[in-house]
């Protein structure tokens, strides 16, 4: 399964629950790209765009985070 996992993992590194969160649906063996919004919140539409079609979106921390990017995913979300 491709999973988009928007968190703040780069901010968080080694030690926030994103780090785990993810490290687990890789040994699920899904395929994760993360994208921290907050560090990347001045060129998110550059960083959506290097994400293939994701089966399912998983928001983690999403204050303040532009609805109109979940709206663009026709995929279940999951906050």
């Amino acid at each position: 399964m491709n999973i988009l996992y928007i968190n703040v993992i780069e901010q968080n590194a080694g030690w926030g629950a994103e780090t785990f969160i993810n490290r687990s649906f890789n040994l699920l063996g899904h395929s994760v790209w993360n994208i921290d919004f907050r560090k990347n919140r001045q060129n998110l539409a550059s960083e959506f765009l290097k994400v293939p079609t994701p089966d399912i979106l998983f928001l983690q921390r999403g204050d303040r985070f532009p609805i109109s990017i979940l709206k663009m995913y026709k995929c279940p979300k999951f906050f």
